[in-house]
């Protein structure tokens, strides 16, 4: 006797209430993982962002806390009469920080928007670790790019200080189209970097004046200026 031909399996289709329900577990089995904290100190001893000079120029100290710091790193004080150490971090190498034991008040208690993030479970930790592998990635290659234009060792760059610096000058040549292709890439470069740095490291409004200047390359590049 013939066999009726097999009939295809009926696949299910997800209504958007199901899916967004599927969504709904899957943040919370993310939110109730109880090691998030856990993942969200690993993303930092992978990171260094924020030790390295990408993200900031400086770290504040307090007075209490300057002869244990001045005994390892050199702090100098600032106009308002703050004491600081400039990045980046002498005592930052391989990952490791030679301060750790009496690292200021400011270095123990910063936590990034990602760190945050992973903790409350809003990114998972291997996301995360994807998220900090990119940016590291970045601003190496603008390290590299950055030292390239001025003659210095990328590993003595703060960028934190190039991006404040280099930004002015930028602008006023991409106003009148006077921007060299290598100036022109590495205002690219700049602006791809603080992307990831507003999105997921700390807020910084050198994004729009970047934005602005790559509105302005883009102008003289189509024949209106």
């Amino acid at each position: 006797m013939p066999q009726s031909p097999k009939q295809p399996k009926a696949r299910r289709i997800m209504r958007p209430a199901d899916a967004h329900a599927a969504q709904i577990d899957a943040e919370l089995n993310q939110m109730l993982k109880p090691d998030s904290a856990v993942e969200a100190n690993r993303l930092c001893l992978a990171c260094g962002l924020c030790c390295n000079g990408s993200i900031f120029s400086r770290v504040g100290i307090e007075k209490r806390e300057v002869e244990a710091i001045a005994a390892i790193v050199p702090v100098w004080e600032q106009e308002s009469g703050d004491v600081a150490f400039s990045q980046p971090c002498p005592a930052w190498t391989e990952g490791k920080c030679g301060l750790y034991a009496v690292r200021p008040g400011r270095c123990a208690s910063y936590i990034c928007k990602l760190q945050g993030l992973v903790m409350n479970g809003a990114v998972s930790g291997a996301a995360g670790e994807k998220i900090v592998d990119a940016a590291v990635k970045q601003a190496a290659a603008l390290r590299d790019r950055v030292a390239a234009y001025t003659g210095k060792e990328p590993q003595a760059l703060n960028l934190r200080q190039f991006h404040k610096e280099f930004h002015p000058k930028a602008m006023k040549k991409a106003k009148s189209g006077e921007l060299t292709l290598m100036e022109q890439t590495l205002v690219r470069e700049c602006y791809l970097f603080l992307k990831l740095q507003d999105r997921y490291f700390s807020e910084t409004s050198l994004i729009k004046q970047y934005a602005f200047i790559l509105q302005q390359i883009d102008y003289f590049a189509n024949g209106e200026g």
